[in-house]
């Protein structure tokens, strides 16, 4: 791994920016007014992401954002356009795969191409490396199993098929490609091993590109949650101007909505909640949240106003 180092100096300038977030604006940091469908945050709320906000711009990792190799979604690239039954789309995010063909040497080193600017020379893993990081064990036996006939009915009547949402995913093929993955420069395209799924009439392809050539940008240093907020535990799609989330709560939260901090480099996105009284129950509840920006995306990072960590859009979870 390759982490991004945050500037001290550079944060503090911009804590400094605090109470005076507009005067402290910097070029190319001018905020945009929220989206009508994300609650304005309360002040507290507010200032923290603008100065989240001023933070970003500072950091090595603004640098990075524009120079490096970070994807923003899953490695693991699935195919669209197919066909998916129950068992397949559970296999797929569980990682039930076996293996019936070889897996072949490859090359050392490949570019990843940019939709602008020059391409990146990046060494590579072989076929065994990115098989693992797709293979994540066998399905379980299916719940339930066949059916049997109670005692006086018709024995010779087959038994009933047990319910097919376990299975494996068969790979026939293994071959070198390419993947287009979504980065923080843009649409990409990476070197990648690309497995065929015999269940799917398809590939599911894995970017190839080694650890150590992917930057990873870290939190950036926060103080305390804003009372009342919640923490985004999940980026499930960025899409033009809608992002969906989950925001993470307890049981007792009421009236959980999003909240949305935008300027022109970066979007800062949190949900603030009512907070019941008297005793609650421990478990993490998740709140799905929808956000319609006031410009599309674009390039743009989006960071998680209750940690600082940069959110990337998650890959496919199991049912």
């Amino acid at each position: 791994m390759k982490p991004v180092t945050t500037s001290a100096l550079g944060i503090a300038a911009a804590l400094t920016c605090l109470a005076t977030t507009a005067s402290c604006a910097q070029p190319g940091t001018a905020p945009v007014t929220p989206a009508a469908h994300a609650e304005p945050a309360p002040a507290a709320a507010q200032q923290r992401a603008a100065t989240l906000a001023q933070a970003w711009q500072a950091s090595p990792g603004r640098t990075a954002w524009q120079t490096a190799f970070i994807p923003l979604q899953d490695r693991t690239v699935v195919p669209t356009g197919v066909t998916l039954t129950a068992g397949t789309k559970r296999a797929l995010a569980a990682g039930w795969y076996q293996l019936l063909t070889t897996l072949p040497a490859g090359p050392a080193a490949g570019k990843v191409t940019f939709g602008t600017g020059p391409a990146m020379t990046v060494p590579l893993v072989d076929a065994k490396t990115a098989y693992a990081a797709i293979d994540h064990g066998d399905a379980p036996p299916c719940k339930g199993g066949p059916q049997v006939p109670p005692p006086g009915l018709d024995q010779t009547e087959p038994p009933a098929a047990a319910p097919q949402n376990c299975t494996n995913l068969t790979i026939t093929k293994v071959r070198p490609g390419t993947v287009d993955i979504a980065t923080s420069r843009g649409l990409t395209q990476a070197p990648a091993w690309l497995f065929t799924v015999r269940e799917l009439g398809a590939d599911v392809a894995r970017v190839a590109v080694a650890d150590k050539a992917i930057t990873i940008v870290p939190p950036l240093p926060v103080g305390p949650a804003t009372p009342g907020s919640l923490g985004v535990e999940e980026l499930t799609s960025a899409n033009g101007s809608t992002v969906t989330f989950t925001a993470g709560g307890s049981a007792c939260d009421k009236n959980v909505r999003p909240t949305v901090y935008e300027t022109d480099s970066v979007v800062v996105l949190g949900a603030l909640a009512d907070r019941g009284t008297g005793i609650c129950t421990r478990q993490l509840v998740m709140y799905p949240q929808t956000v319609t920006l006031a410009t599309p995306l674009g390039t743009r990072a989006i960071l998680d106003s209750s940690s600082g960590q940069l959110l990337t859009v998650a890959g496919p979870q199991p049912e």
